[in-house]
Protein backbone atom coordinates (compact mmCIF):
# COMPACT_ATOMS: atom_id res chain seq x y z
CA UNK A 1 0.00 0.00 0.00
CA UNK A 2 2.88 2.32 1.61
CA UNK A 3 4.72 1.73 -2.32
CA UNK A 4 1.31 1.95 -4.35
CA UNK A 5 1.12 5.87 -2.59
CA UNK A 6 4.85 6.81 -3.24
CA UNK A 7 4.37 5.96 -6.91
CA UNK A 8 1.01 7.76 -7.57
CA UNK A 9 2.56 10.89 -5.69
CA UNK A 10 5.49 10.60 -7.82
CA UNK A 11 3.59 9.94 -11.29
CA UNK A 12 1.48 13.13 -9.86
CA UNK A 13 4.07 15.06 -9.48
CA UNK A 14 6.25 14.44 -12.83
CA UNK A 15 2.72 15.67 -14.04
CA UNK A 16 2.65 18.49 -12.67
CA UNK A 17 6.17 19.59 -12.91
CA UNK A 18 8.05 21.64 -10.73
CA UNK A 19 5.87 23.97 -8.34
CA UNK A 20 6.95 27.38 -9.86
CA UNK A 21 6.77 26.01 -13.60
CA UNK A 22 3.39 27.00 -13.29
CA UNK A 23 3.79 30.30 -12.02
CA UNK A 24 3.07 32.96 -14.31
CA UNK A 25 5.28 36.43 -14.94
CA UNK A 26 2.86 39.00 -14.09
CA UNK A 27 3.93 42.38 -12.64
CA UNK A 28 2.74 45.65 -12.91
CA UNK A 29 4.05 47.63 -15.46
CA UNK A 30 2.45 51.43 -14.88
CA UNK A 31 0.44 53.65 -12.74
CA UNK A 32 -1.50 56.06 -14.45
CA UNK A 33 -3.78 59.26 -13.49
CA UNK A 34 -6.34 61.15 -15.27
CA UNK A 35 -8.53 63.98 -14.82
CA UNK A 36 -12.25 63.87 -16.12
CA UNK A 37 -12.91 67.31 -17.60
CA UNK A 38 -16.38 68.57 -16.68
CA UNK A 39 -17.03 70.42 -20.08
CA UNK A 40 -15.86 68.08 -22.75
CA UNK A 41 -16.17 64.83 -20.64
CA UNK A 42 -13.32 63.28 -21.87
CA UNK A 43 -10.19 62.09 -20.00
CA UNK A 44 -6.56 64.09 -19.75
CA UNK A 45 -3.74 62.26 -20.84
CA UNK A 46 -1.40 59.88 -17.80
CA UNK A 47 -1.14 63.00 -15.67
CA UNK A 48 2.19 60.96 -13.79
CA UNK A 49 3.85 60.90 -17.15
CA UNK A 50 4.86 64.22 -17.77
CA UNK A 51 8.09 64.78 -17.77
CA UNK A 52 7.43 68.38 -15.50
CA UNK A 53 5.61 66.94 -12.56
CA UNK A 54 1.95 67.94 -12.72
CA UNK A 55 0.78 71.03 -10.96
CA UNK A 56 -3.01 70.19 -9.91
CA UNK A 57 -3.84 73.97 -8.32
CA UNK A 58 -7.63 74.81 -8.65
CA UNK A 59 -8.37 72.32 -10.80
CA UNK A 60 -12.19 71.98 -10.49
CA UNK A 61 -11.91 75.14 -12.07
CA UNK A 62 -9.68 74.74 -14.75
CA UNK A 63 -6.70 76.09 -12.79
CA UNK A 64 -2.99 74.97 -12.94
CA UNK A 65 -2.12 72.50 -15.80
CA UNK A 66 -5.79 71.03 -16.62
CA UNK A 67 -6.68 71.64 -19.78
CA UNK A 68 -10.29 72.61 -18.20
CA UNK A 69 -12.22 72.14 -14.73
CA UNK A 70 -12.10 68.82 -13.32
CA UNK A 71 -13.06 67.28 -10.34
CA UNK A 72 -12.59 63.89 -10.13
CA UNK A 73 -9.44 61.07 -11.25
CA UNK A 74 -9.66 58.08 -12.64
CA UNK A 75 -6.11 55.90 -11.28
CA UNK A 76 -5.45 52.88 -13.74
CA UNK A 77 -3.03 50.43 -12.82
CA UNK A 78 -1.47 48.10 -15.88
CA UNK A 79 -0.13 45.01 -15.81
CA UNK A 80 1.98 42.69 -18.12
CA UNK A 81 2.26 38.75 -18.30
CA UNK A 82 3.81 36.20 -21.07
CA UNK A 83 0.47 35.93 -23.19
CA UNK A 84 -3.17 35.13 -21.69
CA UNK A 85 -3.02 34.35 -17.52
CA UNK A 86 -5.75 34.42 -15.33
CA UNK A 87 -4.02 34.54 -12.06
CA UNK A 88 -5.62 33.96 -8.33
CA UNK A 89 -3.94 36.80 -6.42
CA UNK A 90 -5.14 39.95 -5.60
CA UNK A 91 -4.01 43.55 -7.17
CA UNK A 92 -4.81 46.66 -4.56
CA UNK A 93 -5.18 50.06 -5.90
CA UNK A 94 -4.92 52.90 -2.58
CA UNK A 95 -4.76 56.57 -2.79
CA UNK A 96 -4.02 57.97 0.64
CA UNK A 97 -3.70 62.06 1.58
CA UNK A 98 -0.73 63.65 2.84
CA UNK A 99 -2.02 62.97 6.36
CA UNK A 100 -2.13 59.39 5.34
CA UNK A 101 -5.98 59.19 5.50
CA UNK A 102 -7.30 57.13 2.66
CA UNK A 103 -9.10 58.73 -0.35
CA UNK A 104 -9.93 55.65 -1.81
CA UNK A 105 -9.20 51.54 -2.31
CA UNK A 106 -10.10 48.82 -4.74
CA UNK A 107 -9.22 45.58 -4.75
CA UNK A 108 -8.99 42.59 -7.71
CA UNK A 109 -8.89 39.01 -7.02
CA UNK A 110 -9.04 37.13 -9.86
CA UNK A 111 -6.99 39.00 -12.62
CA UNK A 112 -7.21 37.81 -16.30
CA UNK A 113 -4.48 39.50 -19.08
CA UNK A 114 -5.54 39.12 -22.59
CA UNK A 115 -3.65 36.92 -25.17
CA UNK A 116 -1.16 39.79 -25.93
CA UNK A 117 -0.10 39.90 -22.19
CA UNK A 118 -2.19 43.16 -20.83
CA UNK A 119 -4.65 43.97 -18.40
CA UNK A 120 -5.73 47.72 -16.68
CA UNK A 121 -7.68 47.83 -13.86
CA UNK A 122 -8.87 51.06 -12.61
CA UNK A 123 -10.08 53.00 -9.52
CA UNK A 124 -12.49 56.33 -9.60
CA UNK A 125 -12.15 59.28 -7.28
CA UNK A 126 -14.90 61.37 -7.46
CA UNK A 127 -14.49 64.67 -5.80
CA UNK A 128 -10.73 64.17 -5.40
CA UNK A 129 -8.88 67.28 -7.14
CA UNK A 130 -8.65 69.10 -3.98
CA UNK A 131 -7.08 66.16 -2.28
CA UNK A 132 -3.64 67.98 -1.39
CA UNK A 133 -0.45 65.65 -2.10
CA UNK A 134 -2.02 62.39 -3.13
CA UNK A 135 0.09 58.87 -2.69
CA UNK A 136 -0.90 56.20 -5.50
CA UNK A 137 0.12 52.59 -4.55
CA UNK A 138 -0.39 49.56 -6.66
CA UNK A 139 0.65 45.88 -5.11
CA UNK A 140 0.57 42.72 -6.48
CA UNK A 141 2.63 39.69 -5.52
CA UNK A 142 4.81 41.92 -3.49
CA UNK A 143 5.42 44.21 -5.44
CA UNK A 144 4.49 47.64 -4.76
CA UNK A 145 4.50 50.97 -7.30
CA UNK A 146 4.04 54.30 -6.13
CA UNK A 147 3.50 57.84 -7.56
CA UNK A 148 2.20 61.71 -6.17
CA UNK A 149 0.15 63.38 -7.43
CA UNK A 150 -0.08 67.04 -6.27
CA UNK A 151 -4.01 68.45 -6.18
CA UNK A 152 -3.92 71.33 -3.94
CA UNK A 153 -7.40 74.28 -3.95
CA UNK A 154 -7.28 78.08 -2.33
CA UNK A 155 -6.87 81.09 -2.89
Amino acid sequence: MRQSLFVLLASLSAIAGPANACAPDVGIEAVRAHLLYAFSGTLSDDILAREEPFIGWNTPIGGGDADEAADDLLVVVEIGSTGEVYLDEVLQIRVTNEHGDEIGVRKFDGLLTSEQGKGAFALYLPDSTCGGMLTIEASLLGEKKSAQLQLYCGE
